[in-house]
């Protein structure tokens, strides 16, 4: 798994490219971990602050270019935070069995969306854009 940020990631925004960065290092320290003890919980649980911080950072960029994908996205990072939730929910039950599973997930999605998804925004969001 390449865990590691890189510039074909960047959305062009500096607020949101080191929000991206941040998630991509949340997900290496989850790698590095082992599947015992609650840091593996907590730093689950940290991943899922902070993606919801990052998604509302996001979604405001996204509102206020009036991007034209906005409730699909919106969908998209509903349905994934959801999944984030439903294994912190039961990594009492999961952690050893399946943490292989639970790491692929994430990787996949946050691989997919940055890389794919944030990228149909690009176009929309400008540099200079600010958030209010």
């Amino acid at each position: 798994m390449n865990t590691k940020w890189a510039n074909r990631y960047s959305v062009g925004v500096d607020e949101l490219d080191r929000q991206h960065q941040k998630l991509f290092s949340i997900f290496y320290t989850l790698l590095e971990l082992d599947s015992s003890g609650s840091t593996l919980t907590e730093t689950l649980n940290s991943l899922l602050a902070y993606t919801h911080e990052h998604f509302t950072t996001e979604e405001r960029y996204m509102a206020e270019c009036n991007y034209p994908g906005l409730e699909e996205h919106r969908r998209s990072h509903d349905a994934f935070l959801n999944r984030i939730a439903a294994l912190c929910g039961n990594m009492p039950t999961t952690q050893n069995a399946c943490l292989g599973q639970i790491l692929s997930q994430i990787y996949e999605w946050l691989i997919t969306h940055v890389c794919s998804c944030d990228q149909q925004y690009k176009s929309y969001i400008r540099p200079t854009t600010s958030v209010t």
